[in-house]
C-alpha cells in the first residue's frame, strides 16, 4: 500500500466524544475498475474515534478485476493496517453495497477471491 499521509493528524470530526467511541476506529474503502473488469484500484482510510486521520493508502488492484475484487482490496488492505495498528473496535464504511452485504452475511459469495 502506498502511505499518503500516515499520522497527518488531520482532523475530520468533532472532539469530545464519549470514551467508548474515542476506542471504535472507523475504517472506510472503496475499489472500483474502469471497464468492469479492467484496470482496477482501491483505497482505504482509517481515522481514531475522534474523526482524526491515522492512516490512509492506496492499491493497484489489478489489471483485469471487477470492482467488486477492487473492493475487496481496499477492505482487506484497511483492516491489515487497523490490526498492525492495534484497533479493538471497528466501524466500517465502504462504497459497495454488494460488499458490505456479504460482509454483513446478508447475501451470498458466488466465488471467493
Amino acid at each position: 500500500l502506498n502511505n499518503a499521509a500516515a499520522d497527518s493528524g488531520v482532523a475530520h470530526g468533532a472532539r469530545g466524544a464519549t470514551q467508548s467511541a474515542e476506542l471504535q476506529w472507523t475504517l472506510f474503502f472503496a475499489g472500483n475498475a474502469n471497464p468492469n473488469p479492467g484496470p482496477a484500484g482501491a483505497g482505504a482510510l482509517l481515522l481514531d474515534g475522534g474523526g482524526v486521520e491515522l492512516w490512509r493508502g492506496s492499491i493497484c488492484a489489478g489489471s483485469r478485476a471487477t470492482s467488486v475484487e477492487a473492493a475487496y482490496a481496499g477492505l482487506a488492505a484497511g483492516l491489515e493496517v487497523a490490526a498492525d495498528r492495534g484497533a479493538h473496535a471497528l466501524d466500517v464504511r465502504g462504497d459497495l453495497e454488494l460488499v458490505i452485504r456479504q460482509m454483513a452475511g446478508a447475501c451470498g459469495v458466488k466465488a471467493p477471491t
